[in-house]
């Protein structure tokens, strides 16, 4: 008998883990299996989310766990200078340089940008999973 952990929904049916990373069975699902699975690993994300959440914190006041710890990895990003901006245009065009969000160009220069913003923005429309 091996333990395993499951999803068990409000009828009592269990869904182990196991099954929940495999797409044939995922796709073998009816419209409402899915759906119910789909609410149920919502729920599960803010719990599992403060347990990771409590985790950093002890990490963070110096506590120490037996096979949990911070690891370190490294970032690259490219110097944000004019500079290093004007000579990317000049050898590789306009492409070369990122364009910053509306929201980030109003932090930067504040309400003085909204008026040109207004002209030069471009909506685009996003999907999202809404949940009632």
């Amino acid at each position: 008998m091996t333990h395993e952990m499951m999803i068990v929904n409000a009828y009592g049916e269990p869904t182990p883990v196991s099954e929940m990373l495999s797409k044939e069975y995922l796709d073998g699902l009816t419209t409402e299996q899915a759906e119910s699975l789909a609410y149920q690993a919502k729920e599960l994300k803010k719990p599992l989310k403060n347990v990771e959440d409590m985790i950093k914190e002890r990490l963070n006041e110096g506590q120490q766990f037996k096979n949990i710890s911070y690891s370190t990895s490294k970032r690259s990003a490219v110097d944000q200078s004019d500079e290093t901006k004007m000579a990317f245009v000049k050898k590789y065009g306009w492409g070369a340089v990122s364009v910053n969000t509306p929201a980030q160009l109003k932090r930067e220069f504040g309400k003085a940008i909204a008026e040109d913003l207004e002209k030069v923005t471009v909506y685009s429309e996003q999907k999202r999973l809404t949940y009632k």
